[in-house]
């Protein structure tokens, strides 16, 4: 089942089926689509500090899992359009400020990158009750424009997997002990990991949706089709897909005109000389 998604920035809810499963909550600055970052470097993960005020909370994980969180985290930017930074080297550098309190400013100058996705785990852990368990993970991430620490995205989600069942057989007994130890593994615990950053990055298309169902009123209203391109590269497809090679690179403020919506998020447009193509709707904008 697909998780609700909310928008905190508008107090409106997506759509999906949710019984069951936490909430994805998120919310966006309008600069990260005014002024879309160029790179992203993803930082250690943290755990949620513990408090006079919530002695609960702050999620019994280890560095190793904390580690392998954040290498599935770094995985799921790939398919984005930006720059991003090897995660030892990130390492290095907050290793040689761990000393000094450095900005996020003074960081980012460091990696030479513009933004920085922060986290802390907010809960982790399984649960086992003989023929039945649970592994669950949360996070809270935030986007930070380093220059002036500004946020750009946050989001928080709770990810869970279930195993066992009620058992109404000698069989089903074993086999609801079979699943249940299963779905504690270290592997099923990635594989929650996973489900978790791919609902948080995927609110990044939500909103870029939204706006892309804005500006089509817009042009609607205008009269006008013209948009650009946000990132400073972007591949020109044959078809409406990844699986579509590239006839060209586009340039970031390229003119583009929109032709057809039919295959969205995939979108025909049209360059300044006439070549036609297919471009993702995150990527571009309506002047």
């Amino acid at each position: 089942m697909s998780p609700t998604y909310i928008n905190e920035g508008t107090q409106t809810s997506g759509q999906g089926q949710a019984t069951g499963m936490s909430p994805v909550h998120y919310t966006f600055d309008p600069e990260f689509h005014r002024s879309p970052p160029n790179c992203i470097a993803v930082m250690p993960l943290r755990r949620q500090v513990k408090t006079a005020f919530l002695p609960e909370t702050g999620p019994e994980i280890s560095d190793i899992e904390l580690k392998q969180l954040r290498r599935v985290l770094y995985s799921h930017l790939a398919p984005y359009p930006y720059k991003d930074v090897e995660l030892a080297r990130i390492n290095q550098a907050v290793k040689k400020y761990s000393d000094s309190p450095v900005s996020y400013r003074g960081l980012a100058k460091h990696l030479d990158c513009d933004s920085l996705l922060v986290g802390e785990v907010t809960d982790f852990g399984t649960q086992f009750f003989g023929i039945y368990s649970q592994t669950s993970v949360g996070i809270k991430l935030r986007l930070i424009r380093a220059k002036d620490n500004h946020q750009l995205w946050q989001g928080r989600h709770i990810a869970s997997s279930h195993g066992g069942s009620f058992p109404l057989t000698p069989v089903d007994v074993a086999m609801g002990l079979y699943y249940a130890t299963s779905n504690i593994s270290d592997e099923q615990i990635v594989r929650v990991g996973d489900d978790l950053f791919r609902r948080l990055l995927l609110t990044w298309d939500r909103s870029d949706a939204l706006d892309l169902q804005r500006a089509m009123q817009a042009k609607v209203e205008s009269r006008s089709s013209d948009f650009y391109v946000k990132p400073r590269h972007l591949n020109l497809r044959s078809g409406p897909g990844m699986k579509f090679s590239a006839s060209t690179v586009l340039k970031q403020n390229d003119v583009l005109t929109l032709l057809d919506e039919r295959h969205t998020p995939w979108l025909q447009v049209k360059m300044s000389d006439g070549q036609l193509g297919y471009v993702h709707q995150r990527y571009i904008a309506s002047y």
